[in-house]
């Protein structure tokens, strides 16, 4: 077997859990509503993630919303799952619910749980492990109401327990919100295919950060008027939008090779990613007065994440402009080089296309 077969199976090998992803695992959301001797926990996660995680199987009707009947199936397998991984503690002792209610929301799953234990209790803990054993990443916000006030917390795997006596400073909302927005762009394959496939003929990294600035500016103008309720697109287009995108630039790098100046092409394109990154917010509670920071939080982690790809991305071009270029010449960029990862690119994305616009339901 040749070299390039053995590199085409082994890339292909690595893509296979990346071309499995429909969509972005790792968020979950929570309300908790606090009055002096009881609490009730609103908890919402993904059919699919839930079925990944637990081991229980659902089905879905032609809209990708998880069917009631078999959810009410599974409502035991379900509930155990929730208690092992969501709850309330008190001085240190776990609060056991007094009524756990399941239901399928469109494609989520909603656990209703009475707590016996309230603001009253002393020591009063949240705690979530939820999804944490097949996303170390997750993220999960917590919407904690108690009477007229309210506070909107982060929880991730390094912090998953919350003192519900305290509340969140501004600093620390804009900091778990860019967390949540670095971790999203990590786990958002086709995001990170649209980067890679622009800067494939850059060898200076100084030049891509107009770019990469160009595409987090007009992201963050969609999310913006999206998540203000301004201007919302279906989801299911979003995506497959999208996944054009990757497969548009992608094809793009056969006709031209000017990395440093594709700012403009970045930008009108990376509106559409703006509406899926506010796809992800909208599976998060986040109240309306918290929105400017946990906008702005999330926005500069997903240009920090671009700026950790770039800066990893060009330097390893780089090495390989050396292995591919003949001793004794300034080292270039081969155009097979190129090509070739534009192609499987774009064959990427157009499995996203037509996974997202015929095969998920």
């Amino acid at each position: 077997m040749s070299r390039s077969s053995c590199l085409v199976m082994l890339l292909f090998s690595l893509l296979r859990p990346v071309m499995a992803h429909a969509h972005d695992p790792g968020m979950t959301a929570a309300t908790l509503l606090l009055e002096p001797a009881r609490a009730t926990l609103e908890l919402s996660v993904k059919g699919r993630d839930l079925e990944q995680e637990s081991g229980v199987r659902l089905r879905y009707d032609g809209e990708g919303n998880v069917d009631p009947a078999a959810l009410a199936e599974q409502a035991g397998a379900v509930r155990s799952y929730i208690g092992e991984r969501a709850g309330l503690a008190a001085s240190g002792r776990a609060c056991r619910p007094a009524q756990v209610e399941i239901e399928a929301i469109e494609d989520n799953v909603v656990s209703i749980i009475d707590f016996p234990c309230g603001r009253d209790d002393a020591g009063l803990t949240y705690a979530t492990r939820l999804l944490h054993d097949i996303q170390p990443a997750t993220v999960q916000t917590l919407l904690v109401v108690d009477g007229d006030q309210s506070s909107t917390f982060v929880l991730d795997r390094a912090h998953p327990r919350l003192n519900l006596n305290e509340q969140p400073s501004p600093a620390g909302l804009v900091w778990r919100f860019f967390l949540a927005g670095t971790t999203h762009l990590f786990i958002g394959f086709d995001h990170i295919a649209f980067l890679l496939a622009l800067i494939l003929w850059a060898r200076r990294i100084a030049p891509l950060v107009k770019v990469v600035t160009a595409f987090t500016i007009a992201h963050s103008i969609t999310l913006s008027l999206a998540a203000f309720s301004i201007f919302v697109l279906p989801s299911r287009w979003v995506e497959a939008l999208i996944a054009a995108t990757v497969v548009g630039v992608a094809a793009e790098n056969f006709r031209s090779r000017d990395a440093a100046n594709r700012w403009i092409e970045a930008f009108v394109l990376g509106l559409f990613h703006g509406f899926g990154f506010a796809s992800v917010l909208a599976d998060l509670t986040i109240e309306k007065d918290v929105l400017v920071p946990a906008l702005f939080g999330f926005n500069l982690g997903v240009e920090a994440g671009q700026l950790v790809i770039v800066a990893v991305a060009v330097p390893l071009l780089r090495g390989v402009d050396h292995l591919t270029t003949p001793a004794g010449q300034e080292p270039r960029r081969a155009p097979v080089v190129v090509w070739f990862l534009s192609a499987l690119i774009a064959a990427l994305g157009c499995y996203w296309l037509v996974e997202r616009l015929f095969m998920t339901p």
